[in-house]
């Protein structure tokens, strides 16, 4: 009985213990390693840039090397696809004609290319990742166009969804870029059929989620005017709370740690069998008006609805194939989530 009731205080004093000992391993113990780290990154981009000179761009971020070591050029497992549709219909030049504009013709401050990396392709050296021009850049090769015919009119969904789905496992070809466009249109302008969807995609290695929404969003749709909205709102962080929230970080990285060390020790029916599987899953477009309206009733973020939708559909996918997996407890299932970091911008990286 006295177990029971002094159980909670025993397993949080236990947690704080862990986690102050982890606060000084990462405060003492990390920054000589990442030092080395930074030290090591800087020698190799400066002899890199010695030996290719200007023909090599920059050094992808940490997060974008993690997604480079995909199988790129055979069966990626990092591809991001997006799928949106128009009332209007857009015609292949028009939209060539907008991406040259908006995303290869962008500068700033008037001299320096705002996407470089839409021209570039990757180029390893030494274990590092470079962006370096792509030999043969053609937009006639990255912005096409399939026209379905009339009396698949119906099946145009359909269609688009096969697309999505061999488009998240689709190879990029060496020395090209990686990202495209696809845009699909019904054969029939005579009787004024409208409605186009652009299926557009993305390796993850090029950028994270928040900085191709941008690219989408801003840059493009904005002038298109999709049927569907594409939230994204990122708020402005305050000097002051940004100063916090990464002074923070390090005691929550500790705190969720000892979290996870726990459940390490303490997860004997975790099968080894099941870590190993990478699940790809597709699902239909988000109904955006009626997450507006959820979000509104509950007055919680978008994000927060998502992560409950998400968290429900994995705990009733577990809870349907328990029958399989009899030793496998639906509580015992860690979920990470990236999410954005305060004060970020908008450029094509991958951000911690």
């Amino acid at each position: 009985m006295l177990l029971k009731l002094f159980r909670p205080t025993c397993v949080f004093l236990l947690r704080l213990s862990t986690s102050l000992l982890l606060l000084l391993l990462i405060v003492f113990g990390i920054p000589p390693l990442v030092l080395g780290l930074f030290l090591l990154r800087t020698l190799v981009r400066i002899t890199a840039h010695m030996i290719y000179g200007k023909s090599l761009g920059k050094l992808l971020t940490t997060r974008g090397v993690c997604s480079a070591q995909d199988n790129l050029y055979k069966k990626p497992q990092n591809n991001i696809v997006l799928k949106t549709t128009f009332d209007g219909r857009i015609e292949l030049e028009e939209l060539r004609n907008l991406v040259k504009r908006k995303w290869l013709g962008a500068y700033v401050k008037g001299a320096i290319e705002k996407y470089p990396e839409l021209k570039q392709h990757l180029h390893s050296f030494l274990g590092y990742y470079f962006w370096k021009p792509c030999p043969n850049f053609d937009l006639q090769e990255q912005v096409k166009e399939l026209i379905i015919p009339l009396e698949y009119s119906d099946k145009l969904n359909e269609i688009c969804n096969e697309i999505v789905q061999s488009s998240v496992i689709q190879a990029w070809k060496k020395e090209s870029p990686l990202w495209e466009i696809n845009l699909v249109n019904i054969n029939n302008r005579k009787e004024n059929v409208t409605g186009s969807v652009l299926i557009l995609v993305f390796h993850h290695s090029l950028a994270d989620g928040y900085s191709i929404f941008n690219l989408v969003k801003n840059e493009l749709c904005d002038h298109l005017e999709p049927t569907i909205e594409i939230p994204l709102n990122l708020p402005k962080v305050g000097f002051a709370k940004m100063v916090l929230q990464y002074a923070s970080c390090l005691f929550k990285i500790a705190w969720e740690a000892s979290n996870v060390l726990g459940y390490r020790f303490s997860l004997s029916a975790w099968r080894p069998d099941l870590t190993s599987q990478t699940w790809n899953v597709l699902c239909p477009s988000i109904p955006i008006e009626k997450f507006r309206s959820l979000k509104s009733h509950f007055k919680v973020s978008f994000s927060s609805i998502i992560f409950a939708v998400v968290s429900k559909s994995i705990k009733n996918t577990f809870l349907k194939d328990k029958g399989a997996n009899d030793s496998l407890k639906v509580s015992n299932l860690l979920c990470l989530v990236p999410v954005t970091i305060p004060g970020r911008t908008f450029k094509l990286r991958n951000f911690m």
